[in-house]
């Protein structure tokens, strides 16, 4: 990705995601994001411990890397963590916290 890319892709992050986190109107819209990554992550967790799959445990480190990337991003442009880091790493507890759930009782 070209130099000029890359700052524009990071100034659309920070304009449409970091912008959820500076706007109280917006953050019930980051906590529903939120649970769809519960949604996501959870399965694919859950598919990963039961199976051994390549492409559940690739797909899970893609989205940790994701993640961490945009956490990166809004501390660079805040100076200190914010609400998107923490909501993207609660949620990452509650997809863990979920498929451990699910592999304990059979739920999925």
């Amino acid at each position: 990705m070209a130099a000029s890319d890359a700052r524009r892709f990071l100034d659309w992050v920070q304009g449409w995601v970091v912008g959820y986190s500076d706007d109280p109107a917006l953050r019930p819209v980051l906590v529903a994001l939120g649970g769809h990554l519960v949604v996501v992550a959870a399965p694919l967790l859950l598919v990963g411990w039961r199976t051994g799959s390549v492409l559940a445990w690739v797909s899970t480190a893609l989205l940790l890397v994701a993640s961490g990337w945009l956490t990166r991003v809004e501390w660079a442009h805040r100076g200190r963590p914010g609400a998107i880091g923490a909501s993207l790493w609660a949620s990452w507890l509650g997809a863990v916290v979920f498929a451990w759930f699910c592999e304990r009782t059979g739920f999925l």
